[in-house]
């Protein structure tokens, strides 16, 4: 499978003299604050909420205190309390699942290019993650990626948040609402037609609290040099100097003469 990634000319040229990708944490990294956001699913029970009063809430109350409260909620205090107990449940559930993503998992972010139309989203997926059109664009064959193609799954688009039902003290649907919230974003973002790859730590090299998975040269198909590059002749140096990348392709990203899009122009190999 080809899909491509919009990135800066610096970390184009870091990534081909090192071979590895920079797997991010997608806790800290991502730029979508509904990340780990859940929607809610289910309603607390009068039950559930009276168990939750006597064995959490009261017993942190001083002894005379407790002898002047009921042993269970009264009506009032259940219609009170229930908004801020359904409230509690679910920053808990997204702080549970955050800590078990950040303890075990990296993703790397690619784009689908036959799924990006010219004039359209691959004008702004240039404009954020490329640097203004000074960046690249990079076309990866996943077939040369270690262990990609077990663990990369497209992004659906929708409207709704995934939920965890917050009735369900056992979480019994955790690990299928975590991979639900990791492929889920909402509809605005479906310009970037986004494949996630999702890692296990343990498969990364780790470098100053930074992590990494390594790539073949083969790897890399095709490199788009922005129609603002600010690294043009850097990048070609760079990929001159290792024989490995020889079969690489390189365009020119042009701005239109008369269209709001970007015409691409293959670089004579003569050129590099």
């Amino acid at each position: 499978m080809i899909l491509c990634r919009y990135t800066t000319s610096e970390r184009c040229i870091e990534l081909i003299k090192d071979q590895r990708l920079y797997a991010a944490n997608p806790v800290v990294d991502f730029n979508d604050p509904f990340e780990f956001c859940l929607g809610t699913v289910g309603e607390i029970n009068r039950e559930d909420m009276d168990r939750h009063y006597r064995n959490n809430l009261r017993p942190r109350l001083s002894a005379d205190l407790q002898k002047k409260l009921p042993e269970d909620l009264t009506n009032e205090a259940w219609e009170t309390l229930k908004p801020t107990y359904k409230q509690k449940r679910k920053q808990d559930n997204e702080e549970s699942i955050k800590d078990a993503v950040e303890k075990t998992i990296r993703i790397i972010c690619f784009c689908d290019p036959d799924k990006i139309k010219n004039g359209g989203e691959d004008i702004l997926l240039w404009s954020h993650y490329a640097n203004g059109h000074k960046g690249v664009k990079i076309y990866f064959n996943t077939e040369h990626i270690k262990t990609i193609s077990e663990n990369l799954f497209p992004v659906f688009y929708s409207e709704e948040r995934p939920g965890i039902d917050i009735t369900d003290p056992n979480h019994e649907n955790a690990e299928e609402v975590c991979r639900s919230i990791i492929q889920t974003k909402n509809k605005s973002w479906h310009y970037e037609q986004e494949f996630r790859w999702i890692i296990h730590i343990d498969e990364c090299i780790k470098e100053n609290g930074r992590m990494y998975i390594p790539f073949l040269p083969e790897a890399i198909r095709r490199i788009d040099l922005g129609c603002r590059c600010n690294k043009r002749e850097d990048i070609m140096a760079v990929l001159k100097e290792n024989k490995a990348y020889k079969h690489v392709k390189m365009y020119d990203a042009l701005v239109h003469e008369h269209k709001f899009a970007l015409e691409y122009k293959e670089i004579e190999l003569d050129n590099l």
